[in-house]
């Protein structure tokens, strides 16, 4: 799942906790007394009340006893699964920060035992092998809804944390000129949540604009029998 961001004071100091990469909560801490002894540390993220898959950790876990405050840095990103400290001049390159010459959407089988979590994307990599073996259908997308995949990927006004499964059935690749994957965003939407490598940790999916482009792209929500419509309700019962 998503890694748990942290930062100082000084938004330019952030720490990352990240259980399913091997930093548990215990390592991000003293990682962060190791290199900001003294700083209060806190969470940049916020409870979602309604979801019910996480109220045992909200209860339980101490990361949850730590006083929030945003992550107002230029949307830079934890650099790896430790601490950071981040540049604060020039832009950075948009995502996946390298050329693509094009984009292909996939859907792929998914019928694999939940206890072992099944993915695409694994250290930072594709596995293209896979890919070809469980695909069932692929569309090519065009510049403009390249574009709107990217910003339904990571530009939603707020953040819903997503269930606590994981079963992703959507794929979308880029490839630069020599065919080779530069970036790829996998999504499910049964859970609500979205992977991407080069990975991005805050991003903030906009459900209803990626069921639209997935339903445009004629490859569906997960199920041919899922019609947008009682898709896009539900999101309204779930999120508002």
């Amino acid at each position: 799942m998503r890694g748990y961001l942290y930062r100082t004071a000084d938004p330019e100091v952030a720490f990352l906790e990240y259980p399913f990469k091997g930093v548990p909560y215990e390592s991000m801490l003293a990682r962060s007394h190791d290199t900001a002894p003294g700083a209060e540390l806190f969470r940049t993220f916020e409870k979602d009340r309604w979801n019910y898959y996480r109220w045992h950790d909200y209860a339980t876990h101490p990361r949850w006893r730590l006083p929030y405050l945003a992550d107002d840095r230029h949307r830079a990103e934890p650099s790896d699964a430790g601490n950071s400290r981040h540049a604060s001049s020039g832009a950075a390159k948009p995502w996946p920060g390298a050329t693509f010459t094009r984009v292909v959407g996939y859907t792929f089988l998914n019928e694999h035992p939940r206890e072992d979590e099944f993915t695409l994307l694994r250290d930072e990599k594709l596995n293209e092998a896979q890919l070809k073996q469980f695909k069932t259908a692929e569309m090519p997308l065009n510049a403009a809804q390249a574009s709107r995949l990217v910003i339904a990927a990571s530009s939603a006004p707020v953040f819903h944390r997503g269930a606590a499964c994981y079963e992703p059935r959507h794929i979308f690749v880029f490839y630069d000129g020599a065919n080779k994957p530069v970036g790829a965003i996998e999504v499910c939407f049964r859970c609500h949540w979205v992977r991407a490598i080069p990975e991005q940790e805050n991003w903030k999916p906009d459900w209803v604009a990626l069921a639209k482009l997935s339903w445009e792209l004629g490859l569906g929500l997960g199920s041919p029998k899922v019609p947008l419509d009682w898709y896009l309700d539900q999101l309204k019962l779930i999120y508002h």
